[in-house]
């Protein structure tokens, strides 16, 4: 297993520098992971069954996702690949790693929040003076954040949580 999440490591560091940088996910990585998927299922028959439980939480995620995409919170890039990610990792740790990034996100999130308001202090005052809602979230939200950092910073945890490496 240290190999696979070596490669989870090496893989998913590559895609969250590109993500940080255009701020897209291409579609061959979603690609990628169910191709490793499926050659995971087949070298590592003991960590990988064909089983309900080891789809329920990728598809949970990846219909959960949808709708975030479809209310323009979440990218289709970053559901697809999460979805695809998770389909990737062993049973064992897909809870692990889902529950983890639900606090990773918040932490990312807020602390992004928090940034923005403190670089533009004087904008958040004006518009919470002048009530002006539109402009406070425009300041506050702005534009999306790259989402694959926090998965990988995530995986680091999981990995360093798990004593895998």
């Amino acid at each position: 297993m240290t190999i696979v999440f070596a490669i989870f490591t090496l893989v998913l560091g590559y895609i969250a520098v590109i993500d940080f940088k255009t701020r897209k996910i291409n579609n061959y990585w979603s690609l990628f992971n169910l191709v490793f998927t499926v050659l995971l299922f087949i070298l590592l028959p003991q960590h990988y069954q064909l089983s309900y439980q080891h789809f329920f939480i990728p598809v949970l995620i990846f219909v959960m996702g949808f709708f975030l995409y479809f209310i323009k919170v979440a990218g289709a890039g970053d559901v697809k690949f999460l979805s695809t990610f998770l389909l990737a990792l062993p049973y064992e740790f897909q809870l692990l790693f889902v529950n983890k990034l639900i606090v990773t996100t918040i932490v990312f999130a807020v602390t992004v929040i928090a940034i923005k308001i403190a670089m533009q202090f004087r904008l958040v005052i004006d518009a919470l003076l002048s009530r002006n809602l539109q402009a406070l979230k425009s300041v506050i939200l702005g534009s999306k954040f790259a989402y694959s950092p926090v998965l990988f910073f995530n995986l680091l945890l999981v990995i360093w949580e798990s004593g895998i490496i």
